[in-house]
């Protein structure tokens, strides 16, 4: 019993601790000092939907839901943070190219915008 305690204790702290780094890199105003309760209410019960076309992901919101520049915003500065390097590089260093394909695209349409 003590070890479900103990996994279930590590998973909350690992979720404070992201709340608490997307508030510090991703989101502004009031957002970035909000309490947990305001943060589920306006980002993690977003509807939308995580499509996949044409090697793009994109994020669909609902064009009339209040709220939709704030994970809009937190997504395009996700995208515009540099890659880690060092040791959790897996891969080869990308190309200056395929580095700018990367960078978040502005867009005002009510589908979506890209992920990645």
């Amino acid at each position: 019993m003590f070890a479900i305690n103990q996994a279930w204790l590590q998973l909350a702290l690992t979720g404070i601790d992201l709340l608490a780094w997307t508030q510090n890199l991703l989101l502004d105003g009031e957002l970035a000092t909000a309490e947990p309760k305001k943060l589920r209410y306006r980002l993690l019960h977003v509807a939308a939907r995580i499509t996949r076309t044409a090697r793009r992901t994109r994020l669909a919101i609902a064009a009339n839901w209040p709220w939709t520049d704030a994970p809009t915003s937190a997504f395009n500065k996700l995208a515009a943070l540099p890659r880690p390097t060092g040791c959790f590089e897996t891969h080869a260093p990308t190309s200056n190219t395929e580095e700018q394909k990367r960078q978040p695209t502005s867009s005002n349409s009510s589908y979506g915008f890209p992920l990645e």
